[in-house]
């Protein structure tokens, strides 16, 4: 479907979810920032006592805090 909208020789750069189809389409891509909140956010309802997920999401929210 990415070939069909966007062309075999896309040059841009793919924002997309973090979605498998997506990650060989082509060399730029970033990710949607409020898909890894969402990850971060739901990873700590399983990993209750994560000190990485939890500096990862007081840093999120100290960049998103920018905005």
């Amino acid at each position: 479907m990415l070939e069909k909208v966007l062309g075999k020789d896309f040059k841009g750069t793919l924002i997309s979810d973090c979605l498998s189809p997506y990650e060989d389409f082509c060399e730029q891509q970033h990710k949607c920032y409020a898909h890894h909140l969402k990850a971060i956010k739901d990873a700590l309802k399983v990993v209750l006592q994560s000190q990485y997920l939890r500096v990862l999401r007081s840093n999120d929210e100290k960049i998103t805090s920018l905005f």
